[in-house]
């Protein structure tokens, strides 16, 4: 969740600082040819009669790019952000309810081995699980196969002892709740 709101956050940064850097160099375009065009008017070959045209003061083009282009800028980031945040969440609905689903296709014993597993960061020991209250040894082995049928876990041996690994997928979807 953390992630999705700072590649949000970064998203809306680089917006702003690419509209920052187009009124930028368009101010330095601008710069550049009233540089140019001062010198073409000190130019000895022309006329003396020759007048370049009036500067327009505060209606100069510039000066309305900019609040014009901030204001575009502002307007653009903000619905920009609006509808990634709308469609952000109806996926993360749409992700809650998935598993939920994922729950009700498991049974008791499997839904109580997951929270255990998803307790210890997504693994555990076989024998931690098998002293779950309500549930015995056979029936704890039984209910770990069933999800390591259903590739919800894995076993992996360590000497006489299993250690039981939620599936990494699976684990993602239930921390990001």
């Amino acid at each position: 969740m953390d992630l999705i709101k700072n590649k949000m956050f970064i998203t809306v940064i680089v917006i702003v600082v690419a509209f920052l850097f187009l009124i930028f160099l368009y101010g330095m375009y601008q710069d550049v040819n009233k540089i140019t065009a001062t010198m073409d008017n000190n130019d000895i070959n022309k006329p003396a009669n020759f007048n370049p045209p009036p500067d327009r003061g505060f209606f100069n083009l510039r000066f309305l790019f900019f609040p014009i282009m901030g204001f575009l800028g502002m307007v653009g980031g903000s619905l920009l952000y609006y509808f990634m945040a709308q469609r952000l969440g109806k996926n993360k609905q749409l992700q809650k309810k998935n598993v939920n689903r994922l729950l009700n296709l498991l049974s008791k014993e499997e839904r109580l081995v997951l929270e255990k597993l998803i307790a210890s960061h997504g693994s555990a020991y076989q024998y931690e699980l098998s002293r779950m209250p309500g549930v015995n040894k056979v029936k704890m082995h039984r209910v770990l196969n069933n999800l390591e049928a259903k590739e919800i876990i894995k076993k992996e041996n360590y000497g006489k002892i299993n250690k039981i690994v939620l599936d990494k997928d699976i684990y993602s979807l239930f921390i990001e709740q």
